[in-house]
Formats: C-alpha cells, sequence, structure tokens
C-alpha cells in the first residue's frame, strides 16, 4: 500500500536484486524469487556494511533504496526493503518522503547456509567485468596521456 512498512497482507516482490557491499567494494549480490525465503551473506567480518535494492521495470520503492548496518560476530541482522507495482500511467517516484529501511538485529541464525545463493559469499561476474573495464580504461587513459605528452615534448 506504499505506507513503508509491511502489513499481513501484502506479498514478496520477485526480481529485486540485493546488494551488500564493504568500503564501496561488493561482497555479495542475490535476486529474489517472490518468496519469503531470506537472503543470508555468511561468513562477513564485523564493520559496517552498505545494502541495497535495485528494483526492475515497473516496481517502485517504498522504502530507502540502501541502509548502512553494523555486523557483529555471532549476530544476524535483518533487513527489509518495502516496493509495490507502480500504476501503468504514474511518474517515476522522487526521494523525498522516503521511510528508511527497517534494520533489526536478531538472535544467531539456525537456519543451514544451504539457502544462500552461490555466489552471495563472492563476487558476481559483473562486478569483476566491471572491474576489468575500469583497468582497462585507466590504461587506455595513461597511454593517451603518454602519446600527448610525447608529441608536445618533440616539437
Amino acid at each position: 500500500d506504499g505506507s513503508g512498512a509491511r502489513d499481513a497482507n501484502e506479498g514478496y516482490m520477485g526480481n529485486v536484486t540485493f546488494t551488500v557491499a564493504k568500503a564501496g567494494a561488493m561482497v555479495g549480490q542475490a535476486v529474489s524469487s517472490g518468496t519469503d525465503a531470506p537472503f543470508c551473506f555468511e561468513g562477513l567480518e564485523a564493520g559496517s556494511y552498505q545494502v541495497a535494492q535495485i528494483v526492475p521495470g515497473r516496481v517502485e520503492m517504498t522504502t530507502a533504496a540502501n541502509a548502512t548496518i553494523e555486523v557483529e560476530v555471532g549476530r544476524t541482522v535483518g533487513v527489509e526493503f518495502g516496493s509495490r507495482l507502480r500504476d501503468a500511467g504514474a511518474a517515476a517516484p522522487t526521494p523525498a518522503g522516503e521511510v528508511a529501511a527497517v534494520v533489526q538485529p536478531t538472535e544467531p541464525a539456525v537456519e543451514p547456509a544451504a539457502e544462500a545463493p552461490a555466489d552471495a559469499g563472492g563476487f558476481s561476474l559483473a562486478a569483476i567485468s566491471g572491474l576489468l573495464v575500469m583497468i582497462l580504461a585507466v590504461v587506455l587513459l595513461g597511454v593517451l596521456i603518454f602519446l600527448a605528452l610525447r608529441r608536445s615534448g618533440g616539437a
């Protein structure tokens, strides 16, 4: 209903991407299937992490796009984000008035790690590809600067 709080009659959205990052480096990513099954990112070191949601197409966020959480050894932290289907004729929402994501520390997890997606603990192909593109761009920029300096120095 867009209230920013989950009601008992509200379901779960599929195809929402969740990312977990620490100091700007992605440490996990998962895509929701539209069920109540949680994503578990296990083996994280203690510290501050940023959790973000990326919604597809007609889905709009009813809570903040991201949340910063503090991870402690032996504790499980739950984060819930809200979203809903946007009306076909509605304009894209603005960030003003967004409600912060719900972050609630809970007891240590007793669920096995089998529910975690295979790439939850490592780098995704997209993250590695992006890093390679950035490295190639820096090398190309260096070559262009070198050639420009060489031409101006020889004249």
